[in-house]
């Protein structure tokens, strides 16, 4: 099944790498496990993306 949640850890290639998906009433997918990030990198990215953003 095609996946557009990259932050989960079953996309691959926005392909589901689950056998099988359970999808709630909002159409979400119930084994959805999304991915930590470092608070130290996702703070730097943000403002490396606040920058590029006020550069336009």
């Amino acid at each position: 099944m095609t996946c557009e949640n990259n932050y989960c850890i079953y996309s691959k290639k926005n392909i589901c790498q689950l056998a099988q998906i359970e999808v709630n009433s909002l159409g979400m997918c119930e084994d959805c496990i999304i991915i930590s990030l470092d608070n130290g990198f996702l703070e730097a990215e943000k403002e490396r993306q606040l920058q590029e953003i006020n550069s336009l």
